[in-house]
């Protein structure tokens, strides 16, 4: 039996510019809002906002697989009750998969909700990046359907349980990222807003 608890929305804005190629930047700004009721408490570190830096378009334009201001946050599960006979605590991640990169298969690991940009994305890593970030899908959590993380065996009660997410802009793989695309408008400069929830339950 579904029992979910909690949940928590988080949104990703992001402003991407470039002129000609220049060096024009924007910021990303991650934000938590609250969006329904319970008795377990979620919470992030950093808390919102969480200013990801100048992001420069030129970083990934032109590039293969790139990924730039690559940021985690930690998600913190505490005050949750115990739930016995049988349900063990879950974890679910949810979002919007992007829809307009040139590569339609990249788009199942691209998180996009709105914006003026088009072919860029949010991913969120399923491991650490290691030495330069990459955009290799196996390392990724997928944007069209939700990811589950079972939190511990049935009647675990969860005391102050943390979990490590990270996040990161890309356009994906070197056919979604291609010069060529800026001119024919599948690569466009602009704005970027990705919404994740964050849902905690007994199932």
């Amino acid at each position: 039996m579904k029992k979910p608890l909690h949940n928590m929305l988080l949104s990703l804005l992001l402003p991407l510019s470039a002129a000609s190629y220049a060096a024009d930047s924007g910021t990303l700004t991650f934000t938590s809002t609250l969006v329904s009721s319970g008795t377990c408490t979620i919470s992030f570190s950093p808390e919102s906002p969480l200013d990801l830096g100048e992001t420069n378009a030129n970083d990934l334009i032109g590039q293969d697989r790139e990924v730039t201001n690559v940021k985690e946050m930690t998600l913190t599960l505490s005050n949750c009750p115990k739930i016995s006979d049988g349900p063990a605590p879950m974890l679910t991640l949810k979002g919007d998969a992007n829809k307009d990169n040139a590569v339609p298969v990249d788009r199942r690991w691209l998180f996009k909700s709105s914006g003026t940009s088009i072919g860029f994305g949010i991913v969120v890593s399923r491991e650490e990046f290691e030495g330069t970030p990459k955009f290799y899908q196996d390392r990724l959590y997928f944007s069209d359907e939700p990811t589950e993380f079972k939190l511990g065996k049935p009647g675990t009660v969860i005391k102050g349980l943390t979990k490590v997410f990270k996040f990161g802009l890309t356009c994906g793989s070197e056919g979604g990222c291609k010069r060529e695309n800026v001119q024919n408008g599948t690569l466009k400069m602009g704005t970027l807003r990705a919404d994740f929830t964050f849902e905690f339950a007994y199932k």
